[in-house]
């Protein structure tokens, strides 16, 4: 995997103010790209889970969620962790870079709108957009 393209997308998401136009990038330059999808290990990313979950619960205005088919891949190279789960039957895609402690969503709303949302899993509370 091109490590210029992953910096790429690594700089995009740190000063990135339009998250669908981010999404947009990704999904345009990576989701059907053969060497990215291959790239990389399966992980259960048990890390990102109550993230997901918090973000998803508030997004849904539900006080409970269930996460499962959560397919997780790890670039370790590039410190991404990447892929999708369906919470409360929506599909919710996931960007998390590990050495910015920072990541994004894409979560398909019952209105047919995305919400999306970036993320830090320690510090910085998520911002629904």
């Amino acid at each position: 995997m091109d490590s210029e393209r992953i910096f790429d997308l690594k700089k995009r998401l740190a000063s990135a103010t339009d998250l669908g136009a981010y999404w947009t990038f990704y999904f345009d330059h990576f989701a059907e790209d053969p060497e990215f999808i291959s790239a990389g290990r399966r992980v259960a990313a048990k890390q990102l889970h109550e993230p997901l979950a918090a973000m998803a619960a508030k997004a849904l205005n539900v006080t409970t969620v269930n996460i499962d088919r959560a397919l997780f891949t790890e670039l370790p190279e590039a410190r991404l962790i990447h892929g999708s789960c369906y919470v409360n039957g929506r599909i919710l895609c996931v960007l998390f870079f590990l050495d910015l402690d920072m990541g994004t969503i894409a979560l398909s709303m019952p209105d047919g709108i995305t919400a999306y949302a970036r993320f830090s899993i320690t510090e910085r509370p998520a911002r629904m957009q």
